[in-house]
C-alpha cells in the first residue's frame, strides 16, 4: 500500500552536485510535499470500497442522499344540503348548500343542468330563481358540486318540479316547550316571546313570524306552496337576548 512506500514528513539527503543530483533532490522535495495528499487519497479510496468515512455518510443516513418526506395527501371538500323538490309559478325557489374543506383550501362551486329560470353563484353555491308560466315542467338531474382545485365532491342529483298557480296549498302546525335555563345552566329569566323561522331550504329559513306573547307555544303557518318546508323557533328574553334556532323540522306540502 501507499503508506508502506512513502511516509509523510520523511527527509532524505542526496549527495553530489551534478544536474542529475539536483533533479533527484527536487523530486524528493516534491515527494515530501505531496505525500500527505496521497495518503488522504488512499483513505478515501478505501472508504469507497466499503469502509466507513465521517466525511461521506453512507446511504440511508440523514444527509445529502436522504429522501425528502412525501407531500401531504389532499383531503376532498365536503358538501351537504337538501333542496326543495318543487315550487309554484311566480313563487321563489332557492337552495344554499353548506360546504367546507378539511385542509382549509379555497373552494368553488359548480352546477350542471340548472333550470334556465335560476341563477347560480359559484362563490357561495346558491341556486335560486322564480319560475314563470313558461317554465312549467320537471327539471331532472341537477348537480351541485364543490372543488378545491384538486378534488371535487358532488351532491346527489335532484329534481325541481314547477307547478301551476292555484295548486293546492297547505299549512304546518308548530308547537314547542318554553325553555327554563340558559346554555350555561343558569335560569333563563323572563321571556319576551318567540320567533318562528321557515323557508324552502334547509338552513335557509328566510321567512319569519314574531310572537310577542311568551305564553303562546303553538303556531300555524299557512298558505304554504307545494314542496318541502323547513321550520325552527328561537326564544327571546326581556333583557334583549335571543337564542340560536331550534333543531329544524320539515314538512312536505302537496304530496
Amino acid at each position: 500500500m501507499l503508506f508502506n512506500l512513502i511516509r509523510a514528513g520523511t527527509t532524505r539527503a542526496v549527495s553530489g552536485t551534478s544536474p542529475a543530483s539536483s533533479q533527484v533532490t527536487h523530486r524528493m522535495s516534491r515527494t515530501q510535499t505531496f505525500a500527505p495528499l496521497w495518503a488522504t487519497a488512499a483513505c478515501l479510496a478505501l472508504s469507497a470500497c466499503g469502509g466507513e468515512s465521517s466525511l461521506y455518510p453512507s446511504a440511508g443516513r440523514d444527509g445529502p442522499d436522504a429522501s425528502p418526506p412525501p407531500p401531504p395527501v389532499n383531503q376532498p371538500p365536503q358538501i351537504s344540503g337538501t333542496p326543495s323538490k318543487s315550487t309554484t309559478v311566480n313563487f321563489s325557489w332557492r337552495f344554499q348548500p353548506v360546504a367546507s374543506d378539511p385542509d382549509g383550501d379555497a373552494i368553488q362551486f359548480l352546477v350542471e343542468n340548472a333550470p334556465p329560470w335560476t341563477e347560480f353563484d359559484p362563490a357561495t353555491g346558491l341556486l335560486a330563481g322564480t319560475p314563470g308560466e313558461g317554465d312549467l315542467r320537471t327539471y331532472d338531474d341537477i348537480l351541485i358540486s364543490v372543488t378545491d382545485g384538486l378534488d371535487t365532491t358532488t351532491l346527489p342529483p335532484f329534481t325541481i318540479e314547477v307547478l301551476p298557480q292555484g295548486s293546492p296549498s297547505g299549512s304546518a302546525t308548530l308547537s314547542w316547550t318554553p325553555p327554563t335555563e340558559r346554555v350555561d345552566g343558569s335560569p333563563i329569566g323572563d321571556l319576551a316571546g318567540y320567533r318562528v323561522l321557515y323557508g324552502q331550504g334547509s338552513g335557509q329559513l328566510d321567512q319569519r313570524v314574531q310572537i310577542d306573547n311568551p305564553s303562546i307555544t303553538r303556531y300555524v303557518v299557512e298558505n304554504l306552496g307545494p314542496g318541502d318546508w323547513f321550520f325552527a323557533v328561537t326564544v327571546r328574553t326581556t333583557d334583549g337576548l335571543e337564542s340560536a334556532p331550534s333543531a329544524e323540522v320539515r314538512k312536505r306540502i302537496g304530496g
